[in-house]
């Protein structure tokens, strides 16, 4: 529902948008740092007294998550980012009808052409999260 130039991403466009909620953005950046080392310092806390923090990796996330909004050409989408190709099963014995996720499947020819970084990201910052990460 966002303009075409900020669905796109065009750098004129999210300047504007920056500089006019520079406040809200800063506010979040803030929240963000605090939640980080609280994190930090809980993880830390948690191993002195040998408790490890299981954390679950989705494997699809949401269509309007930061994730697809950034990195568009890794999510099936058409040119106005709706998706093309939604996650979900087939019918089984569990629910003849199957089941429609809401969230975009991954172009895998694009990430195999970006060695996968985008995937190496993500375990990267949930392992520095988590002592066991479930996906």
């Amino acid at each position: 529902q966002w303009p075409s130039a900020i669905k796109k991403r065009e750098l004129k466009a999210l300047t504007v948008e920056t500089e006019k909620h520079q406040e809200a953005i800063t506010e979040i950046k803030w929240q963000q740092y605090l939640f980080d080392l609280q994190w930090r310092q809980l993880k830390a806390y948690a191993k002195q007294n040998d408790v490890e923090i299981i954390g679950d990796l989705p494997f699809y996330v949401n269509h309007q998550s930061a994730d697809v909004w950034a990195q568009q050409d890794i999510f099936t989408l058409d040119e106005e980012g709706k998706i093309k190709g939604i996650a979900g099963v087939p019918p089984d014995y569990f629910n003849e009808d199957g089941q429609l996720w809401g969230m975009p499947v991954f172009r895998w020819d694009v990430l195999k052409k970006q060695h996968y970084n985008w995937w190496l990201k993500r375990l990267q910052k949930n392992i520095q999260w988590f002592d066991v990460l479930r996906l």
